[in-house]
């Protein structure tokens, strides 16, 4: 009888070790790679115009003191962008999108726009990569060989020429640009290896940036020893921060704001009717590096006509290409419907979601978060709104949580990026592996 009990508690001890193993599987970032973001405002009330800075706070003075004469170098040449009086309303907004990876290598991305009456007039941009534990600035030479250049300009080539595809690009510039690989300006995303250009320097007139995104499985083999430790996040808790229904006047920058902040990044599913005026929101949400995306051109309740799935498909993309240049990769069904869109072939990539918040209620809530951890996963798509006040409650409230227990922060592509399975059209995406469904 005692030898049947010592098994048993023994069948439990292990069963117990394993849930703790799944459980576990997942490490929170190091204490380095989690820091946050200070944000100066000015408001002009009589003539409508604020200006805002944002300065990221690590623990590497060094660090800190050269990014912040980034920002203040960008803001002020922003400024001088500020139109007089005669503009209802403008912005001047100056702030990091910072991107961490590995153990102590975290990107800065520092953007400076100006938006006027609703619509984006100027942007500019810098951009440096750190070894936080060094305080050393790195360049591509420390990550990549020469012999991932062809890969490199392959992808530069194609992907600047896919913006604007109604306009030629400039040839000469474009294989300049192609020729300057090794000293462009370039991040690292939790899954890409990016580059960034001014729009303008192949379509003339146009004010957006442009971003190269090169997924580091196509790059292993001309990895440094370095980037082989650092460019593997496949250990990490993640979280993909969703937004729907938006862009929201007055909301929006908030968010963004708030994603700052907390250096974070998000996924915007927006809907074609309020992209029609705020275009500013569009080119800022794309310039600063988040996933701008489809949640259908008006949330139709018409699932039965196919028609209607594909003419709001084109509409969406076409308005959102003639502001950013490029369309939507992939979407969010309307009610969650996903199954009706891939049962027809819409053609992209349908996320779900494993994380509920609450927010779309429209009450306000003590924190948010309360009801989101019940059901947050080890990689977790989170589901929230960009409609209104409580949706900047919800956004605050959430990073905070993810950031205290050490999420790294992503968007949705990357989160399959890196658990190696990239997007294909007409699949449903969760964000959860137990959920998913090929």
């Amino acid at each position: 009888m005692i030898r049947k009990v010592l098994c048993l508690c023994l069948v439990i001890i292990s069963l117990a070790s394993c849930v703790y193993s799944a459980e576990a599987e997942r490490d929170p970032l190091p204490e380095l790679l989690l820091f946050r973001q200070r944000t100066e405002t000015q408001n002009q009330s009589q003539s409508k115009l604020q200006i805002t800075r944002s300065y990221p706070e690590t623990a590497n003075k060094t660090v800190n003191r050269a990014v912040a004469k980034m920002v203040d170098r960008l803001s002020e040449a922003a400024e001088s962008k500020l139109p007089g009086k005669a503009a209802k309303s403008a912005q001047a907004d100056t702030g990091v999108t910072v991107r961490v990876t590995g153990t102590r290598t975290a990107s800065f991305f520092v953007l400076a726009h100006v938006a006027v009456d609703q619509e984006p007039r100027w942007a500019d941009f810098e951009t440096a990569v750190y070894d936080l534990a060094a305080g050393r600035e790195l360049a591509l030479d420390d990550l990549f060989d020469a012999s991932a250049d062809e890969i490199i300009e392959n992808a530069v080539r194609e992907q600047l020429t896919a913006y604007f595809p109604d306009i030629p690009a400039g040839q000469k510039a474009l294989d300049r640009l192609c020729a300057e690989i090794r000293t462009a300006p370039f991040t690292l995303s939790p899954a890409y290896l990016q580059f960034h250009y001014h729009a303008s320097e192949l379509y003339r007139g146009k004010v957006t940036l442009m971003h190269v995104r090169i997924p580091y499985r196509l790059l292993t083999e001309s990895m440094t020893d370095y980037a082989k430790q650092e460019l593997d996040n496949s250990n990490y808790l993640l979280a993909a921060l969703t937004f729907d229904d938006g862009p929201g006047r007055g909301v929006t920058a908030n968010i963004l704001r708030i994603l700052r902040e907390w250096c974070a990044v998000g996924t915007f599913f927006n809907l074609g009717r309020p992209m029609r005026s705020s275009h500013d929101y569009i080119a800022w949400e794309h310039n600063a590096g988040h996933a701008v995306q489809s949640h259908t051109y008006s949330h139709t309740d018409r699932l039965s006509d196919k028609t209607v799935m594909f003419e709001e498909k084109e509409r969406f993309a076409r308005e959102q290409t003639e502001i950013i240049g490029i369309p939507p990769a992939y979407m969010r069904a309307p009610g969650g419907n996903d199954k009706l869109y891939a049962k027809y072939g819409i053609g992209m990539p349908i996320v779900h979601w494993t994380t509920l918040t609450g927010d779309a209620s429209g009450k306000n809530k003590a924190n948010f978060a309360n009801t989101m951890v019940h059901t947050l996963k080890e990689t977790s798509v989170i589901l929230m709104h960009n409609t209104g006040h409580h949706s900047v409650q919800a956004a605050d409230s959430i990073a905070d949580r993810l950031y205290k227990r050490g999420y790294m922060f992503v968007t949705v592509d990357e989160l399959f990026e890196i658990r190696g399975m990239p997007m294909q059209d007409n699949v449903i995406y969760y964000g959860d592996e137990a959920d998913q469904q090929e």
